[in-house]
């Protein structure tokens, strides 16, 4: 083993007489010594190269997640058009839509809630018997989450946009940082903490659905609670209690594979519920709690006065301001960086250009806006931290983040914070979803496939940037580069901070004789490491596309059915005429409403509408290529 580690073996016996201590450097150590410190040297050395794995992962999926939050943004114009050309059109067809409420301000909320409805009549025993059912992976029924939604926007529109928490009289209170629908981390901090109850306060700092796939149960759990302890439970709006950001990150998708037909009703009830959501709370007027975070022009007496209401879609807001009524500008500027901003070290403040909406604070901005308020600390979340937590601005920012293996299993811990009467965070750690049984390898192994996955995603959708961006290097199109150029120019064009791309280029492309990079052949690599196969969609555009198109089907199905009706076909083809399209009337928006209908059902589910644009795609492909085509 020494031998193996690069130690000399001593040849000295094991029972010879031990050497006094001023000739004791005169002699090599006991060999049980040399290899103690040889397995320490090695195994330290196997954890360091683990660790950076690990970490190369982590800043790969952090910057995935970043570039995909600003392609969404910029997205949402759509809808934001949308709802704007829904709102103005005379015309008939639009009328008709306006009626199944493509957009939440024109709905009544007792259409919305079918009121009257039965009372909720929760119990404690009737939400542990709930927490079971969930437990066990059974759907919570349609009744039971309408009524509970219904009973918590009565009580969460009676709410300040400030609440007030202390932990003076229940010795502390719980904050819950994002939990994106993992139920098992819930689950977690119930068992370690205890339930929610006027003697256990709790405050969940926003982001409760998307991503994960119990969104519904873990928010409506929550919710019971709040209906048993409206004093107790504190729930801040997150960046994700946004009905357009949902419909991209898994909210909508999960409720209409749950609720079928009925989930249209609960989409838009829980998009009702979502708008009176208080913005932050304070505990023991020392503490400010929010989502994501503050900015120069943040006050606590300019978030009181705050329209919370008018702002449906914090997404939209983020885009488009202007938009909003004049008097409501001011509070969506204000509830933007509230739900959207991140800390910074740098001083002042500077726009958000990660995710496309908030801002940068830096570490004066914190100081000022609680001095002014007479406050101590901001406690946030909105970012996945890979300890669960961190402390940033001279220990007055805490970011908390309460989902454990967020982006793949062990890629993360989760955490929550008890506060105290003396108002000291205490810091507690778990990871829900991790096997203990795997090894270290194995582990490392996992994450760094699954963030290869997210990044090859990213470079498939970035080709040609990145292509034209390798041509600058190798004119003679070699195909070829060193590796120190190829890593430049990843850097350049994908713009995600802290990636090692020297360190990964073995990873992600093939390397010649010389060692350079062949970075064509590295393309075809990414394409098999995305989730879909050229066989599956015959044409790059179409794959790098391919979310997309899924995010603007949910976008246009303003009911929530899963299928579009050619009246929302019509809709959307006026608004893409507005974008400066080729003019369609209404007729022949009709007729491609029925050559998109392939199974003629009367609608077109998701299928139909991706198999239309692939086919489009293949046969503008073999035009080019000077094929002949068929029309589909």
């Amino acid at each position: 083993l020494q031998a193996a580690m690069g130690c000399g073996a001593s040849k000295r016996p094991l029972d010879a007489e031990q050497p006094s201590p001023s000739k004791a450097s005169r002699h090599r150590l006991d060999p049980r010594v040399s290899a103690a410190v040889a397995i320490q040297c090695w195994f330290r050395r196997y954890k360091a190269r683990h660790f950076f794995r690990q970490l190369a992962s982590w800043h790969i999926f952090c910057g995935s997640e970043y570039f995909h939050e600003n392609e969404d943004v910029l997205l949402s114009n759509f809808l934001t058009e949308l709802s704007k050309t829904t709102s103005r059109s005379t015309e008939p067809v639009m009328a008709e839509l306006l009626q199944t409420g493509s957009t939440l301000q024109l709905e009544n909320e007792d259409e919305i809630f079918q009121r009257p409805n039965p009372s909720p009549n929760l119990t404690v025993e009737k939400v542990f018997e709930m927490v079971e059912q969930c437990r066990r992976g059974e759907v919570i029924p349609y009744a039971t989450v309408l009524s509970i939604l219904d009973a918590s926007v009565r009580i969460s529109k009676t709410m300040p946009n400030v609440r007030r928490a202390s932990a003076q009289y229940t010795q502390h209170v719980t904050v819950v940082g994002d939990l994106h629908g993992h139920l098992n981390d819930l689950l977690t901090i119930f068992d370690k903490n205890g339930v929610p109850s006027d003697s256990n306060p709790y405050i969940f700092n926003g982001d409760l659905v998307d991503r994960g796939p119990c969104s519904v149960e873990v928010l409506v759990i929550i919710l019971a609670f709040l209906i048993l302890y409206p004093s107790s439970v504190f729930i801040n709006r997150g960046n994700h209690e946004d009905h357009i950001v949902n419909k991209k990150y898994g909210f909508v998708k999960e409720v209409m594979q749950k609720y079928k037909r009925q989930a249209g009703v609960l989409v838009r009830a829980f998009g009702s519920f979502f708008v009176v959501l208080p913005l932050c709370t304070i505990i023991d007027n020392k503490i400010l709690v929010v989502h994501g975070g503050i900015s120069e022009h943040t006050s606590i007496q300019r978030i009181k006065k705050a329209n919370r209401t008018a702002i449906s879609s914090v997404m939209q807001a983020a885009t488009k301001p202007h938009l909003f009524e004049a008097e409501d500008q001011a509070s969506v500027r204000l509830i933007v960086d509230l739900l959207w901003s991140d800390p910074h070290n740098r001083e002042g403040c500077r726009v958000n250009t990660s995710r496309g909406g908030g801002c940068f604070f830096g570490p004066d901005v914190t100081d000022h806006v609680l001095a002014d308020a007479g406050l101590t600390m901001l406690i946030r979340s909105h970012e996945c931290k890979r300890e669960g937590f961190e402390y940033t601005h001279n220990g007055k920012v805490l970011t908390v983040f309460s989902a454990s293996s967020y982006f793949s299993p062990g890629s993360n811990k989760g955490c929550v914070l008890n506060i105290g009467r003396n108002l000291e965070p205490v810091i507690v750690q778990y990871v829900s979803a991790d096997d203990p049984s795997s090894k270290l390898w194995q582990r490392t192994g996992a994450i760094e496939a699954a963030a290869l996955r997210e990044l090859a995603d990213v470079v498939m959708q970035q080709e040609e940037a990145l292509t034209a961006e390798f041509l600058k290097f190798d004119p003679n199109k070699t195909g070829s580069l060193p590796v120190k150029k190829w890593a430049e120019c990843m850097n350049t064009v994908l713009q995600l901070p802290r990636i090692p791309w020297r360190s990964l280029a073995s990873k992600l492309a093939e390397e010649d004789r010389q060692g350079g990079v062949l970075y064509k052949r590295s393309f075809d690599r990414f394409f098999v490491q995305c989730s879909l196969s050229r066989s599956m969609v015959n044409c790059e555009c179409f794959y790098k596309n391919l979310g997309k198109l899924e995010f603007m089907f949910r976008l246009v199905d303003v009911d929530c059915s899963g299928t579009l009706t050619p009246q929302e076909l019509v809709m959307a083809c006026n608004l893409l005429r507005t974008y400066g399209a080729e003019n369609m009337d209404v007729e022949q928006a009709k007729k491609l409403a029925a050559a998109m209908d392939l199974d003629g059902d009367g609608k077109i589910d998701f299928n139909e509408f991706v198999e239309c644009f692939r086919l489009t795609a293949a046969a503008e492909e073999e035009s080019e290529a000077g094929q002949p085509t068929v029309a589909p």
